[in-house]
């Protein structure tokens, strides 16, 4: 399963550097989301060649973003699991942008390690400058149903772990289904590459309803393609 994790997470990044290449011109370019509707009306006529800080509020402004909706797809990993199995992580949803400097999204989610999966719904908002490079907090959380498969786990991890599902030695269970909320504050930075695209980077402390034993660091990344 982390095979497949890892393929999707390549994907991912080689999807972001293609989009980064095919935007190339913007990523220098002082009028950098001429591709959104309301930036161009906003920044038509460029700034005179002289006026640095009229170049430079064209070159950072993202206020355009407010009302945008867009499709993203996200994913991250678990930094020092203090459980018995790390976890990654796969992420599919919309986000919204409810202002240019408040945005909420929810989204299907997959944790998926070599003998743990847990799928369900995730929904999350964040604070963040209304600028090009736009550093943000936010918080967020996940509900779902999660699979423990305890035989490629090992017996003796099984029960020597504090899952409150412990093995009996008359009845070996081979298999776990149950549960799992999360709930996680979290820091981050996003760029957008034009007026519709935009990459972000992510730390998330994720405090999950297994107990404190099993609370951890996720980091990650995000590619949002957004539309009106």
């Amino acid at each position: 399963m982390h095979g497949m994790l890892k393929a999707i997470m390549r994907t991912l990044l080689i999807m972001i550097i293609l989009l980064s290449s095919s935007a190339g011109c913007s990523l220098f370019n002082p009028r950098y989301a001429m591709d959104d509707p309301v930036y161009a009306k906003k920044y038509a006529k460029r700034a005179d060649p002289g006026d640095f800080f009229g170049k430079l509020k064209q070159a950072t402004d993202a206020r355009h973003n407010d009302k945008q909706v867009g499709w993203l797809v996200g994913g991250g990993t678990q930094v020092n699991s203090n459980s018995f199995d790390t976890l990654g992580t796969l992420e599919l949803g919309r986000e919204v942008y409810d202002t240019s400097y408040l945005s909420h999204r929810l989204s299907l989610s997959g944790l998926v390690g070599d003998s743990t999966s847990a799928f369900g719904a995730e929904a999350g908002i964040r604070l963040q400058t209304p600028t090009r490079l736009a550093p943000f907090v936010g918080v967020g959380g996940f509900g779902g149903i999660r699979t423990i498969d305890a035989v490629s786990l090992g017996l003796d991890a099984w029960n020597d772990s504090n899952n409150p599902l412990d093995l009996l030695a008359d009845e070996p269970i081979t298999e776990s289904v149950n549960g799992l909320a999360t709930f996680y504050p979290e820091v981050g930075a996003h760029f957008w590459i034009d007026g519709n695209i935009r990459v972000s980077g992510f730390g998330r402390y994720t405090i999950t309803s297994e107990g404190r034993d099993y609370d951890d660091w996720m980091v990650g990344g995000q590619l949002t393609l957004f539309g009106r």
